[in-house]
């Protein structure tokens, strides 16, 4: 905290108070930090992230000499009303939060969803915003995209540029991948042999739920264990009572053998993770991904210590680094690894050869990998005992991909490719199609909204 005048002016995220204003119907909770006076830089995030989300070590620094706002979205966190159905609702939002606070013109940050509504928001709005910053997000495209002020690949570079190991770590891994690939060809085994030997031949797969009207996450859940799936994945953290009431309805509908694990993706802050997860423990949860900021690996450990869920790291286990730190503070029972964060196959095998050592237990993540990546993610499981839950993959969601023939899936498991190499071959003309495909994933995916995402990352 500084001063200004006399007047203590917080320059601590941790220390700024949550405030509300009314705007029409909504009313939306927000934080303000930093010295007042200048033009204001308004945060903007995806839309299932709270005010709890944001990270102190981005925020702090730009506080120190600017006038920082961050707020949950209508329907978000502490923000009354509707959930809105498109991103131009949401720019339309953003856009009468700003004015209620009474500013004509603003900086904005902007992460991932965030960056496709401040792209709609300057398109409406062109004199509205002077200078932005897309992080996570790229130029969203289409008609009127030339009014977007400041989008550019070299304002996406700077911003990278920050977090240039993780970076640098996913394009080693696509690399190493290929060089696994080609060695094990040249070998005339499967990359499973390189890595270690089968211990499995089918690798079992979680049937994925997102946000949805509990009976509706019901039906859907019903349909994955009718296919054979043994173990479910569900998003929460937007409201308690819709947690509570869909995980009641799933249980109901799936009986008590069914494994369900949730994913909170950093939603909580400590306090909240522990009466939350206390509050769901009734319905025999399998384990709770990263209920906290990805940092706060302390409060991780808190939350652990005070549940009797497994707790299970996933955005905080990105790399070798990060898992060892994770281990040293006994802050998980469950690294959630991926192959692409952490450097490429090797490195996952690393890590979960170092969880083996502690006796903590792995399972794979994903990011809307296609075949080739999938196949990867197999192999990696397929070499160690240490993964023994259900892997993450949103491959039965993709409509498109880039292999000749897809792998096989049935009664919730994938058949671990036994070919040379990979195992896989790849269709020159998709490779070809989808490397010009303007829209890919979708991870943080809200199924309130519509159909699922059916495109992938190309690998």
């Amino acid at each position: 905290m500084s001063t200004v005048k006399n007047n203590p002016v917080v320059t601590s995220y941790a220390e700024a108070p949550t405030r509300t204003i009314t705007a029409g119907d909504v009313t939306y909770a927000y934080r303000e930090l930093g010295p007042k006076g200048g033009v204001p830089v308004i945060f903007l995030v995806h839309l299932a992230a709270t005010l709890d989300n944001w990270d102190p070590r981005i925020i702090d620094p730009i506080a120190k000499e600017h006038h920082v706002i961050t707020f949950d979205n209508r329907g978000v966190g502490a923000s009354t009303g509707q959930v809105p159905d498109n991103v131009e609702a949401m720019a339309d939002d953003a856009f009468t939060f700003i004015r209620a606070l009474g500013f004509y013109k603003v900086d904005i940050f902007a992460f991932s969803l965030g960056g496709f509504v401040v792209q709609a928001l300057v398109t409406k709005h062109p004199d509205l915003v002077r200078k932005l910053i897309l992080t996570g997000t790229g130029p969203a495209g289409g008609k009127d995209i030339d009014k977007v002020a400041g989008v550019t690949y070299w304002d996406m570079l700077r911003a990278t540029r920050q977090n240039y190991g993780g970076v640098s770590f996913k394009a080693m891994a696509g690399i190493e991948l290929a060089l696994w690939d080609i060695k094990a060809k040249a070998l005339g085994v499967p990359v499973t042999e390189l890595l270690g030997g089968f211990c499995r031949d089918r690798v079992p797969v979680v049937g994925y739920l997102f946000i949805d009207e509990p009976e509706a996450a019901a039906r859907k859940a019903g349909a994955f264990v009718d296919a054979g799936y043994t173990e479910l994945k569900l998003k929460v953290g937007r409201s308690f009572e819709q947690d509570h009431d869909t995980l009641a309805a799933i249980r109901d509908r799936v009986g008590p053998d069914v494994k369900i694990r949730i994913d909170a993706n950093m939603s909580w802050s400590v306090p909240a993770a522990i009466t939350w997860i206390r509050g769901l423990e009734q319905f025999d949860l399998q384990y709770v991904e990263q209920p906290v900021l990805d940092f706060d690996v302390q409060g991780l450990a808190q939350v652990r210590r005070s549940v009797s869920v497994p707790i299970a790291a996933d955005e905080a286990c990105t790399d070798v680094r990060s898992a060892l730190e994770l281990i040293q503070a006994d802050a998980c029972d469950v690294l959630v690894v991926y192959p692409s964060e952490a450097g490429g196959l090797g490195k996952a095998r690393q890590i979960g050869a170092l969880a083996d050592a502690a006796g903590k237990w792995c399972a794979i993540g994903s990011w809307a990998e296609l075949g080739v990546a999938t196949a990867g993610n197999l192999h990696v499981v397929a070499s160690s005992s240490n993964f023994p839950f259900a892997s993450d993959t949103h491959y039965p969601l993709q409509e498109f991909d880039v292999l000749e023939e897809r792998l096989e899936m049935s009664d919730g498991l994938v058949e671990v490719p036994r070919g040379p190499g990979l195992g896989v071959r790849l269709d020159p003309q998709e490779v070809e199609r989808l490397a010009n495909f303007e829209v890919r994933e979708s991870v943080f995916y809200d199924d309130i909204q519509g159909e699922a995402p059916r495109v992938g990352q190309i690998l």
